[in-house]
């Protein structure tokens, strides 16, 4: 490191918020299910109970909807703690934007066995225009195939939320670059 300096990186602030190049954080939301909630081979919209930190910004959560009056690029991650309920399930998750599902945010979970379980990370990042909806979907190859799993806390391990997301946004001027 050399002095007065990190480095190669240097981060210079920008007058109007944010960091300069980045556009801006203007928005942050963790939200998470703390309750179980089973998967059948319908589409099903996954429930969201709480927000986990203190909204930062214009992005916010009305039930289990997200949204922003802002446009700007959003950088979203969703982790579900699935359990496998069913041997020979697929479950596949996605994001949807106004009703319609994100091309290419899917994501498949497949377990070896019945009461197998794991975390399955669902990315999405791009442009959202002001008031876009977004909503997070699940859906089992079989009925009653999968478990959005919680765990209470049990000392000294903390509780286990069935599903956290992350949601971050960055200011990219009043009209975003598509």
């Amino acid at each position: 490191m050399r002095p007065g300096g990190i480095g190669g990186l240097q981060i210079i602030p920008n007058p109007t918020g944010g960091t300069a190049g980045t556009g801006g954080l203007m928005a942050l939301l963790i939200s998470a299910a703390n309750v179980s909630q089973q998967l059948t081979n319908v589409d099903t919209t996954i429930n969201f109970q709480v927000d986990n930190a203190g909204r930062f910004g214009y992005m916010k959560r009305t039930g289990n909807t997200f949204s922003s009056p802002v446009g700007g690029t959003y950088l979203v991650l969703l982790e579900p703690q699935i359990r496998q309920d069913k041997n020979n399930n697929i479950t596949t998750f996605w994001v949807n934007v106004n009703g319609v599902a994100v091309a290419g945010s899917g994501v498949v979970y497949e377990a070896a066995a019945s009461g197998d379980s794991n975390v399955v990370s669902v990315t999405f990042a791009g442009i959202l225009q002001p008031n876009d909806v977004v909503t997070f979907h699940a859906i089992c190859s079989v009925s009653v195939g999968s478990t959005l799993l919680f765990s209470p806390a049990a000392a000294p391990a903390p509780s286990v939320t069935a599903v956290q997301l992350i949601i971050q946004g960055f200011n990219t001027g009043a009209t975003p670059v598509t």
